[in-house]
């Protein structure tokens, strides 16, 4: 299957590789939100040739090329289809049934791990109390994953001097066990003797968010294991990018961004898209809430174009674009 072909993978990395270092080198003339709706958000993207040479020599011109969403929908076909022709099944049974049953907990829990992680950052703060618990339970982790690394370097390194001479082919592993047990006992015992050093607030909300996507992780990871075997780990990792793709896609199509301006000692009630324009007409005599009229730019320029009048139901006058 031409769609399920590994070759094709490699292509659109390249294009994709070349999309974003196209629109990279467009943002010397254009904004970000310029290059993402028109090098990534949309199905064919049209290149300055202007963008690959320097400024002073203008240079006229520009090509098509795939855009972002022609790519995303080329690589989402093409991992479905590499799934379904390379990636079986290998699980029968009680096996398949407890495994898809782990994969659909697994997919339960990350989707409350983002949920929980989109909240306001008032309300995902963590307490105090919280806080401190996380910081000892993750130091009291460090030092137990140190001692049982320890303990495992230590069965290995008694069982080679009993072992055959090829056992030493597998030194080079044992001693870069050895250092990283070092550093991390180095580490733990820094951390246990100076209480003062730990991380903040914002640390420890990064580090909690970490620790529910590991565990998420695990169990899809046992999941996939038990259903398709030896190749778990590349599916769910195909599947963490199918999510990545489909994040982007969910985010271009729905996401409305705007930013709320504050100056000290100013109170703000609303918040502005600064890549577009309307007419508002606000109504203040209600002391409870204000009566807002909104009129986009793009009305307001047909109406200078066809010198007509706009009027609202809401106003008590019309308005007339004079320039």
């Amino acid at each position: 299957m031409a769609f399920a072909s590994l070759r094709l993978t490699v292509v659109l990395f390249a294009l994709s590789i070349f999309l974003v270092l196209a629109g990279t080198l467009a943002q010397i003339d254009h904004d970000i939100w310029f290059v993402v709706h028109e090098y990534f958000r949309t199905w064919v993207a049209w290149i300055d040739l202007q963008v690959f040479f320097p400024r002073e020599l203008n240079i006229g011109g520009a090509f098509p090329f795939p855009g972002g969403w022609m790519l995303g929908a080329f690589l989402a076909t093409n991992l479905v289809a590499a799934h379904l022709m390379r990636f079986k099944v290998t699980g029968t049974g009680r096996q398949l049934w407890f495994g898809t049953a782990l994969i659909f907990a697994g997919m339960l829990f990350t989707y409350a791990v983002v949920q929980t992680g989109l909240g306001d950052t008032v309300r995902s703060e963590l307490s105090a109390e919280f806080s401190n618990g996380l910081w000892h339970a993750l130091r009291f982790a460090l030092g137990g994953g140190t001692l049982l690394l320890g303990y495992v370097l230590a069965l290995s390194f008694h069982s080679r001097a009993y072992r055959s001479r090829a056992a030493s082919r597998s030194a080079w592993s044992w001693w870069l066990g050895a250092v990283c047990c070092a550093v991390l006992a180095a580490v733990t015992l820094w951390l246990f003797m100076n209480p003062d050093a730990k991380l903040d607030s914002s640390g420890l909300r990064i580090m909690w968010e970490l620790i529910k996507g590991g565990a998420a992780g695990l169990i899809l990871l046992a999941g996939c294991y038990l259903v398709f075997g030896k190749r778990a780990g590349i599916v769910l990792l195909h599947s963490g990018i199918a999510l990545l793709m489909f994040s982007e896609l969910h985010t271009g199509l729905t996401a409305e961004e705007a930013r709320m301006q504050i100056a000290e000692g100013q109170t703000v009630s609303f918040a502005e898209d600064i890549r577009s324009a309307e007419l508002a007409i606000i109504d203040k005599s209600d002391i409870q809430r204000d009566q807002v009229t909104v009129v986009p730019a793009t009305l307001l320029q047909q109406a200078a174009e066809s010198k007509e009048v706009v009027e609202a139901p809401e106003l008590p006058f019309a308005i007339r674009v004079t320039e």
